[in-house]
């Protein structure tokens, strides 16, 4: 006790050095509670406007609803009223909406963009649920006998719609037809989200069942009373679906919200590293200014070793003198820490926008009583070890000092490949698809699920040059056409008067695009650059990269092996515009046809699906003068 008494004296002794130390220790502490209880609010905050902005806490589908469908609402529910009363029966259950989630294009007739569509039971969406419209403009959705739709504010702007205006919705229906309607603008929304407000489309349930050709919905969306009740509501309902013996599946806020743990998993890295940062600058100043003070102490240390104190007490004092820093500033840092969290707060400053999002909010700094203990506990800790290291110094009479150099070496490797008659060379692998001024051929494209067949359809297809007219021959799709005319792509569709704008990167079938079918030669499109040499089943290949050059080429990048003895093509390799690779194509089957030799067998793989298989096979290659009004988009929707 003594021995204490004594160490926490010294402290007075210089009150500059003293006022120093702790103040460095209460500005570290006072920066890890705030980075802390800002986590902590950041994690809450966004854990319930995850929730409360859609997500619900629940989600109730049909088994495997989570996955990818190969057909809309392959897993949706039935029955919906029956269910519904089964679930809000709990009484932790705040409300329970039905949804259908589907995807399709919208147009304003000159204009075609993908959108994500939710559509959605208002009165419930809105009422009970208590979910917000988000309206940027206009009203939300209501009940009516006219088809209405929101549009997110980034879909809007790229269609050049305001409220009022009319566009058509296409989508497939669940037999995997194509279906439209017309819709009334009559209110802009926004998620917060940039990426989703360009594709975001909002309809009644209804509105949407009618394009879909159904009455099933994609799920029910559960609302509670309170967040704590997930886990405890989604186990009881799951014992109630296994007692009706029901094949459905729930699934929490938490399993859905993946953005949510991304965003966690992000600041929860940056805050510990920031702790990390903060606790080693204690460490290092603490020691240091430990180690200044017993430069200026040794004589005061000589002397008590000289009447008799042992280096082990010289040692504890040190030691205690470290602590007693360590215990009155962590004290004052967690003390300010949470006056100045709670004065922020108060203060409702506003923060920008974090990236993707468009709106900004209020800085929250949550109080967190477990947190500053913990910090207090670990400031205490690090004074601890700060001052174990001088203290041992101070009872040798020893000082030294650590000096460390870190070297950073940087490594670039540049690779280079050689150049050649690259454009010549395409050109000839383009005659292996069609050297033919025009000429009309068959195309079928079947779509395997690994070894089983998931669906097919047969199209005419007539090239000339730049343009091509794609005729849908399938009974499902019959009088349905796509027109190609330099960069630009239009599809028509019987039921709708105008035709709609749309891209050639787009799904036409399984993993062949619409430009797949619509464009043959590559020369068209990109510009070649000869990159390498590979052996392709047994064939020596020269691989060439090529880029587009123009807007209307499928694909941003491409590269693509030919044969070295004749430029027959072997193998494609398709790339999105950030270098992801999408798919892999095969050429196959080369057959004589009007005395020309041409690949009539194309099998794409695609790399996110796995087990995703398209074979397009070509045939009945008739050349034939054709005129060019075929290809006026006037004209086109009438052939």
């Amino acid at each position: 006790m003594r021995l204490m008494m004594f160490a926490l004296k010294n402290l007075r002794r210089s009150p500059r050095r003293t006022a120093t130390m702790l103040g460095m220790i209460a500005l570290g502490t006072i920066a890890l509670v705030l980075a802390g209880g800002y986590a902590a609010a950041t994690f809450r905050g966004l854990r319930e406007n995850t929730i409360g902005n859609g997500l619900g806490h629940l989600q109730v589908g049909g088994a495997g609803f989570r996955d990818s469908e190969q057909r809309p609402l392959q897993h949706g529910l039935s029955d919906v009223d029956a269910l519904r009363r089964a679930i809000a029966a709990d009484g932790r259950v705040r409300a329970v909406t039905a949804r259908i989630e589907f995807t399709g294009l919208v147009s304003n007739g000159e204009t075609s963009v993908p959108f994500l569509g939710r559509a959605i039971e208002p009165a419930m969406e809105y009422g009970a649920a208590g979910f917000p419209k988000n309206l940027a403009g206009g009203r939300a959705v209501a009940a009516s006998d006219r088809n209405e739709a929101m549009l997110g504010v980034g879909l809007a702007k790229a269609l050049n719609v305001k409220i009022g205006d009319q566009l058509t919705v296409l989508s497939s229906t669940v037999d995997g037809a194509l279906n439209g309607a017309d819709v009334e603008i009559v209110g802009l929304t926004t998620t917060g989200v940039r990426e989703m407000d360009e594709r975001l489309l909002v309809v009644r349930l209804d509105t949407a069942q009618a394009i879909l050709n159904t009455d099933r919905v994609s799920k029910l969306v559960v609302r509670l009373w309170k967040t704590a009740d997930t886990d405890a509501v989604g186990t009881d309902l799951s014992r109630t679906f296994a007692r009706g013996a029901l094949p459905l599946e729930i699934a929490t806020w938490s399993e859905l919200a993946v953005f949510y743990h991304q965003v966690r998993a992000l600041y929860s890295g940056i805050f510990v590293f920031l702790g990390l940062i903060i606790t080693l600058l204690v460490v290092v100043s603490s020691g240091n200014s430990m180690t200044m003070t017993i430069v200026e102490r040794t004589r005061e240390i000589g002397t008590l070793m000289a009447v008799g104190t042992t280096r082990l007490i010289v040692l504890a004092m040190f030691v205690v003198e470290g602590l007693g820093l360590g215990v009155l500033g962590a004290a004052i840092g967690v003390a300010l820490g949470w006056a100045l969290a709670v004065g922020l707060t108060r203060a409702r400053i506003a923060m920008p926008p974090p990236p993707t999002f468009t709106t900004g909010f209020p800085l929250v700094i949550d109080v967190v009583p477990a947190l500053g203990i913990g910090v207090f506990v670990l400031m205490v800790v690090t004074l601890l070890i700060a001052s174990v290291l001088p203290a041992a110094r101070a009872a040798r009479l020893r000082i030294t000092e650590a000096l460390m150099a870190v070297t950073m070496i940087a490594l670039f490797v540049v690779p280079a490949f050689a150049q050649g008659d690259a454009k010549h060379i395409l050109e000839r692998a383009d005659q292996f698809r069609g050297d033919w001024p025009s000429v009309v051929q068959h195309t079928r494209i079947d779509n395997y699920d690994g070894d089983t067949l998931v669906e097919s359809a047969d199209f005419e297809v007539s090239l000339k040059g730049e343009n091509s007219l794609v005729r849908f021959l399938s009974v499902k799709n019959k009088g349905q056409t796509l027109l190609m005319r330099g960069d630009d792509m239009w599809y028509f569709l019987p039921s709708v008067a105008r035709p709609i704008r749309i891209t050639p990167i787009q799904r036409l079938l399984g993993n062949a695009s619409n430009g797949d079918v619509a464009r043959v030669r590559y020369a068209i499109d990109y510009e070649p650059a000869i990159v390498g040499e590979e052996t392709i089943e047994g064939m020596r290949c020269t691989v060439l990269e090529l880029r587009a050059k123009r807007k209307g080429a499928t694909y941003q990048l491409m590269r693509y092996a030919v044969r070295q003895s004749d430029a027959q093509p072997v193998r494609a390799e398709f790339f999105l515009a950030s270098g992801k690779q999408t798919k892999t194509a095969f050429f196959q089957e080369p057959r004589i046809e009007g005395g020309h030799t041409v690949m009539t067998r194309l099998v794409i793989y695609d790399h996110i699906k796995a087990r995703s298989k398209t074979v397009m096979l070509f045939s009945g290659f008739v050349p034939r003068d054709l005129p060019d009004k075929l290809f006026n988009p006037a004209r086109s929707g009438d052939q």
